[in-house]
């Protein structure tokens, strides 16, 4: 019985051929924009900064989703090798990848091209902070709240500032709007 057993494997082992190139371009593709989508999660701390940053968020979050949408289509009419059920299956790790990269590559892009190319100038003036806060946990954060035209606006800060400042202060505020169409806050000493 262990004898068929072992050359039954033996010939499943050898009836499978190895991953086309383009299939292996594609794995790997999907690799990469999957890791760099862990660059785009550092970005998330100047979405904040960004005024209506939420509406930012899923706008950018979902055209990145269409954009993996149409990436698995184009990859599923050029690879012939995605039109095979066996290799499909095996490919699902590989699309998850894709979808959760460009769900969190496509915003965090779009945050710093928002945030690095201004269409007009800076608009300053000086707000008082109505409230401070941190998040709990292993790498907390630390958030100022100002009133920014009658809006309440939360703005993520580093610890030795929100140290140095208090309920009531002043605080130098800028904002420029982007090339993207949103408002960025940016606070100036």
């Amino acid at each position: 019985m262990g004898r068929k057993s072992r050359t039954k494997r033996q010939r499943v082992i050898q009836q499978t051929q190895p991953a086309s190139l383009a299939l292996k371009i594609v794995t790997y593709l999907c690799l990469l924009i999957g890791i760099s989508s862990l660059w785009a999660i550092s970005e998330f701390s100047h979405i904040d900064n960004t005024r209506n940053g939420v509406v930012f968020f899923f706008l950018f979050a979902f055209l990145g989703l269409i954009l993996s949408i149409l990436f698995y289509i184009l990859i599923y009419k050029t690879v012939p090798d995605f039109k095979k059920d066996r290799k499909v299956n095996k490919q699902w790790s590989n699309l998850f990848a894709l979808g959760l990269g460009f769900f969190f590559l496509t915003p965090g892009i779009a945050s710093y091209i928002n945030r690095s190319y201004g269409i007009d100038q800076e608009k300053c003036s000086y707000n008082t902070i109505i409230r401070r806060s941190s998040s709990g946990g292993r790498y907390p954060e630390y958030y100022l709240f100002v009133l920014i035209d009658n809006y309440e606006e939360r703005l993520t800060v580093f610890k030795s500032y929100w140290g140095s400042v208090k309920e009531g202060y002043a605080v130098r505020i800028c904002l420029q709007k982007g090339i993207l169409g949103f408002e960025y806050i940016k606070i100036k000493p």
